[in-house]
Order: structure tokens, then sequence, then C-alpha cells
């Protein structure tokens, strides 16, 4: 019998979720003190952007840009 059951992945990515969550806080404050606010802002925001775009090509295949996107 496992341990978890059909669950093992709900709790393996809920303690991921915690272990990333919880070290933000120190990092955050590490990351300010090497870097001005906005620029460490902006790289946090684009190191997560291309996490997510990791993500998603890897679970999704890849993106439709002309598809999904109106022309501007």
């Amino acid at each position: 019998m496992q341990l978890f059951g059909k669950r093992r992945y709900v709790v393996l990515a809920f303690a991921v979720l915690v272990v990333f969550w919880g070290s933000a806080f120190s990092v955050v404050k590490v990351g300010l003190e090497y870097s001005p606010p906005m620029i460490f802002a902006g790289l946090r925001t684009l190191m997560g952007g291309l996490a997510i775009l990791f993500v998603a090509v890897v679970w999704g295949g890849s993106p439709h840009l002309k598809r999904d996107w109106p022309q501007l």
C-alpha cells in the first residue's frame, strides 16, 4: 500500500509550493541588499515568466502566438 495513494502528486505539489513560498521572503531580503528594488522586481518577474513559459511548453506543447494573440 502506498503512503499517499492517489493523492501523492497533490501532496508533493503542496510540499513544493510550501518550500518555494517560504523561501521567497529570504530571497527577497537578500536580493534587495545587492540591487535596487525596481531592478530586482523586474528580474524576479522575468524569471517567473520564463519558469511559467518553460512549464507551459513542457506540459502543453509549443505556444501559438499568432493564433492566440490578435494583431495589434
